[in-house]
């Protein structure tokens, strides 16, 4: 008999992480600026403004990748068979997250700046209402089938653990 995991219609399964995603500098501010310094199109090739005001920008960029990975600061997001978590810190401290049953859609936005950064916004929304903003998601369309992906396997095999239990029911009484 599957048990319910706190207030999700979930079965009792263990969690498991399933995917790990580092934001990038496209989470910051700092990053999108540069992102947004280093996508302007003047000139050819290498030569590119962009290029060119990206080596200027090399030492904040560097500065905001390491801001971002110091070890009480760093903060990752993780997809697990139970969930999607935004965790803090080496010890993994859980900041937030959300069950993988409470969403229906998962929308992408990519910020000025992102662009060039490979980056984007992933937005967990139930209808209009938006539960969770993942900021500076590597590669977004990825890690947003990922999480579509495990939400349609745990989900089959809530509704497929509901339909045992019901068929037990009946069959005993």
């Amino acid at each position: 008999m599957a048990q319910t995991h706190g207030d999700t219609n979930l079965p009792e399964i263990a969690e498991v992480v399933l995917a790990v995603v580092w934001p990038s500098l496209g989470a910051t501010r700092a990053g999108r600026l540069i992102g947004r310094a280093a996508s302007l199109p003047c000139g050819w090739g290498v030569f590119a403004l962009g290029s060119l005001l990206l080596v200027l920008w090399l030492p904040l960029a560097l500065a905001v990748f390491f801001w971002l990975r110091m070890p009480y600061l760093c903060r990752r997001y993780m997809l697990t068979t139970r969930r999607v978590v935004v965790v803090r810190g080496l010890r993994k401290t859980f900041q937030h997250g959300i069950a993988l049953d409470q969403f229906d859609q998962i929308d992408i936005e990519v910020l000025p700046g992102q662009q060039w950064l490979r980056c984007g916004e992933l937005i967990f929304r139930r209808g209009q209402d938006t539960l969770l903003r993942l900021s500076g998601v590597p590669h977004p369309h990825v890690f947003r089938r990922s999480c579509l992906n495990a939400q349609q396997v745990i989900l089959a095999t809530a509704r497929a653990t509901q339909q045992r239990q019901t068929a037990a029911e009946h069959a005993r009484g």
